[in-house]
C-alpha cells in the first residue's frame, strides 16, 4: 500500500534529436518503449532530409536517443 507521501508516475518515452551545438528536439513520444523499427521510422520521417544542416563545431554529430519521461499522476489528472 502506498502512503500519502509517495508519488505515482506515468512513464512515457520521447525520441529526441540531441546535438552538442543546438537545442535538443523531441521528435515523437511513445507510451511504451519504442522498438528499433519504430525508431528507424521516426528517423526516416523527421530527420533524413528534413533537418537543416548545421556546421559541426565539435567532433560529435547529432544523435537520436530514447529518453524516459516520468510525469506525476497528480499533474495529469488534477
Amino acid at each position: 500500500m502506498c502512503q500519502k507521501s509517495c508519488k505515482v508516475f506515468k512513464q512515457f518515452y520521447a525520441v529526441m534529436l540531441v546535438s552538442p551545438v543546438s537545442v535538443a528536439r523531441s521528435l515523437q513520444v511513445f507510451k511504451v518503449p519504442p522498438t528499433k523499427e519504430q525508431v528507424d521510422l521516426v528517423i526516416a520521417r523527421h530527420v533524413i532530409g528534413k533537418v537543416e544542416p548545421a556546421p559541426f563545431i565539435y567532433s560529435e554529430k547529432p544523435k537520436v536517443e530514447v529518453v524516459p519521461i516520468h510525469i506525476p499522476l497528480d499533474i495529469l489528472y488534477p
